[in-house]
This record gives C-alpha cells, sequence and structure tokens, in this order.
C-alpha cells in the first residue's frame, strides 16, 4: 500500500470516528447512528470540507447541498493528491475525468472487470441511464472511498450518508468483484498513485 492510500485512508477513518462511526450492514441498514450534518460542532466541520476541497463557503446548515463530493475532495487534498485529481462539487466531474479525461492518477474501470482495492472510489448513479457508456457531462451520483477489504465484502467510507460520515460494507464475489445491489454501482476509480 503506497503512503498516498495510507493518508487517504487515515483521513477517512479520522473523518469517520469524528462524526461518531456511523454504520450501514451489508444490507444497507443502520447498525450505529452517528452525528448529523446539521449538529452542532459537525455542520462547522462540513464547511472545512466545502472550503478545503472545493473552495466553496457553504456548510451543514447548507442542507439542500450535497456536501459528498466536498468530502471526497477533502479526502484527497488532505491526503496530498494535490492536482492529481479533480476536486470538485460534483462527483460526475471527477468520475468522468477518470473515464475520458488524460489522467494516468485515476482510472474508471468496469465492475465486472476490476477488483477493486483500498483507496480505490466506487461510484453509484443516482439517475436511469448512466453506464460507462452513456454518461452525460452532468448527472446525480455518488462516491465512496474504499478503506479495508475482506474476502466477503470491502468496507468504504463516504460523506453525506444518512447525513454523516458513514461506512458501509458493500458485497464482492469469489473474485472480489463488486456485486452490492443496494445502490446502482457504475464504475470503480481505480488508484494508480
Amino acid at each position: 500500500m503506497s503512503d498516498f492510500v495510507e493518508r487517504i485512508k487515515n483521513v477517512c477513518y479520522a473523518e469517520w470516528l469524528h462524526f461518531g462511526k456511523q454504520t450501514y450492514s451489508i444490507t444497507n441498514s443502520l447498525t450505529n447512528q452517528g452525528m448529523r450534518e446539521t449538529d452542532a460542532g459537525f455542520w462547522q466541520r462540513i464547511g472545512v470540507y466545502w472550503e478545503l476541497g472545493t473552495g466553496s463557503d457553504k456548510d451543514g446548515q447548507d442542507t439542500d447541498w450535497p456536501w459528498s463530493a466536498a468530502f471526497i475532495s477533502y479526502v484527497m487534498k488532505m491526503a496530498g493528491a494535490d492536482k492529481r485529481f479533480k476536486y470538485s462539487t460534483r462527483h460526475s466531474d471527477y468520475i468522468n475525468e477518470s473515464i475520458h479525461g488524460n489522467t494516468r492518477f485515476f482510472k474508471g474501470r468496469k465492475l465486472n472487470e476490476y477488483t477493486p482495492k483500498v483507496g480505490d472510489l466506487v461510484c453509484y448513479s443516482k439517475q436511469h441511464g448512466i453506464s460507462l457508456d452513456q454518461l452525460p457531462k452532468y448527472y446525480k451520483s455518488h462516491t465512496d472511498i474504499v478503506v479495508n477489504k475482506t474476502p466477503k465484502y470491502i468496507e468504504v467510507i463516504g460523506g453525506n450518508v444518512g447525513n454523516s460520515v458513514s461506512k458501509k460494507y458493500l458485497k464482492i464475489d469469489d473474485k472480489g468483484r463488486l456485486i452490492d445491489t443496494n445502490h446502482k454501482w457504475f464504475v470503480i476509480m481505480e488508484n494508480k498513485l
């Protein structure tokens, strides 16, 4: 595991611990309730994600603005991705970059052709008709970061999941391929750093 991937893991776990370890089981059931985005002391932390991750001036009280991409951008910036990641308020920006861009740092991979590893980003669509072959410029989506892997599941951490920083368990097959059906997963961003 590279130093960069280790830093990604450390930043993710620190934020998850800070928010009270909110956790979802492999069936997507809430098993541990964490702190919420509008709770005192926590809405301000989300403001840090917005500011440092994307240069925006929002915070956790701006509940009309999803902050999950700001969280991912924050993690990547704090881990030291520098100019090797496309920081954005929209997941679709860096997902599309990994698929169609000239980046050699993050590469969009098909679910049935790639085994996710720690430090990769797993992405799902929040609207119909989105696939690797059918990608508009902007679309509703979500991304989580792989922080651990076992023979039966991967553990991912993401922001704005249940209005908190949350960990989820996602099912994989015996080859290690992502087969979770709780969301419309369509691409894995391989972290090549």
